[in-house]
């Protein structure tokens, strides 16, 4: 799973689409828009892989704007609800179980955020603090229910690695040799921007002669993808399981709205900026794709407003169409 600062806010040799990847290149993405009631805006930004996604959404029903933590699942809608006194909610992982984690937001202006966790049926609750690392974010649950994420003392110092224990409820702890990861893979393998640290051992990313600005943003199955600047061209970067790099045919990223949208799967499909050529406009950061295991695919949905965020292993993508407006809205998309 991603990180996305401390709360912001795809598809393989054998997805269960059901298409094959070489048959998926002559598969249109359809897009359903998920319900929303009395939301301004919203999007998807976690799935279990078994046919739930999570995300947030910005209530109109009160007098501020809240954001609150959602779910679908066959089309039915569920409101987790916020912690209590947080500003703005985010998830950024769900597990097969419809529990939540991620992170909430106490100030509009000041990131103070602490990690939380929502159980369906019970009040979204605050994971426990460590020592005193004041700001935190819960990104990951592993595949044996550990709760994985990082914290920092303020939001300009560097972030440590933590686990919340699924056999230890209400205790914490640091992961060690973990320094400023950027997402956490299934297992609680951390990707920095330099390496995998897995069991305390740190693995380096591979790199290219005239590869430069490397930007890691994603980590699945021991696959991670991410950008970089391939002999002065902006490319999507997909390292495969032993790390060595690639650079992903057809592949852009956005110099100039920050937001470059890489994201992969366990089973290594991608999805990401395509370039020019393809469809996409460097400078507005539209225009997505799809990528077997480095290979590409195809071009992804509506080329100007589909932004896909996360996928499943299940096949479908989670992720936000924005209208002419610039208002967000949580869509999901099959292979069909």
């Amino acid at each position: 799973m991603r990180r996305s600062l401390l709360i912001t806010a795809l598809l393989a040799g054998a997805m269960t689409c059901p298409v094959q990847a070489h048959a998926a290149a002559a598969c249109t993405w359809q897009g359903t828009a998920l319900s929303l009631p009395n939301s301004q805006n919203g999007s998807v930004t976690a799935t279990n892989g078994a046919g739930t996604l999570a995300g947030y959404g910005v209530l109109t029903t009160v007098p501020t704007s809240v954001t609150h933590l959602v779910a679908w699942r066959n089309g039915a809608y569920t409101d987790y609800g916020k912690p209590d006194a947080g500003y703005a909610s985010s998830p950024q992982a769900i597990d097969k179980s419809g529990t939540v984690v991620g992170t909430s937001r106490f100030s509009y202006m000041a990131y103070l955020s602490k990690a939380i966790r929502a159980v369906p049926g019970k009040k979204v609750e605050f994971l426990p603090q460590f020592q005193d690392y004041a700001y935190a974010s819960a990104n990951q649950i592993a595949d044996n229910g550990d709760i994985y994420g990082w914290a920092s003392k303020r939001t300009a110092e560097p972030t440590i690695g933590l686990r919340w224990p699924a056999d230890k409820p209400g205790t914490v702890e640091q992961v060690p040799g973990v320094a400023n990861p950027v997402a956490i893979d299934h297992d609680g393998a951390a990707l920095t921007s330099t390496a995998v640290v897995r069991g305390g051992v740190s693995k380096k990313l591979g790199t290219l002669p005239g590869l430069t600005g490397i930007d890691p943003q994603d980590i699945s199955n021991g696959r991670v993808v991410g950008v970089g600047d391939y002999n002065g061209k902006p490319v999507g970067l997909y390292w495969d399981q032993q790390l060595a790099v690639h650079v992903l045919p057809n592949s852009s990223y956005s110099t100039y709205t920050g937001y470059s949208g890489f994201a992969i799967n366990r089973n290594g499909l991608i999805t990401g900026r395509v370039d020019e050529a393809h469809g996409g406009n460097d400078h507005d950061g539209t225009g997505y794709g799809v990528w077997n295991q480095g290979a590409f695919v195809s071009t992804f949905g509506d080329l100007k407003h589909d932004y896909p965020g996360v996928v499943g292993e299940d096949g479908v993508v989670g992720g936000a169409r924005y209208d002419d407006n610039r208002k967000a809205h949580p869509y999901s998309w099959r292979c069909g």
